[in-house]
């Protein structure tokens, strides 16, 4: 299971490497463009039982949390949401 976790990181990290846009030399972010007006996000990342994976999903999203990543964790499951920040 080890080599299957690190093997699926390896691949998902060459593959964003390998389709990264504007990225840095050093690692850091582009600052965004003059009078561009793009959302700023907030996130937030919970775990919870398998079993109730899906009343987590669905009182989220009546919160405005968007599902942005959902993975296995040890018999639980990592829910990782995302939503526009407010006072934009």
């Amino acid at each position: 299971m080890r080599i299957f976790i690190a093997t699926s990181l390896l691949a998902f990290a060459a593959a964003c490497g390998a389709t990264s846009y504007g990225a840095s030399a050093d690692g850091s972010f582009p600052l965004r463009p003059p009078g561009a007006d793009y959302p700023n996000w907030e996130h937030m990342c919970v775990m919870t039982k398998q079993a109730t994976a899906s009343e987590t999903l669905n009182s989220a999203g009546t919160q405005g949390w968007e599902l942005a990543a959902m993975s296995p964790y040890k018999g639980n499951t990592l829910i990782c949401f995302k939503r526009e920040k407010p006072g934009r």
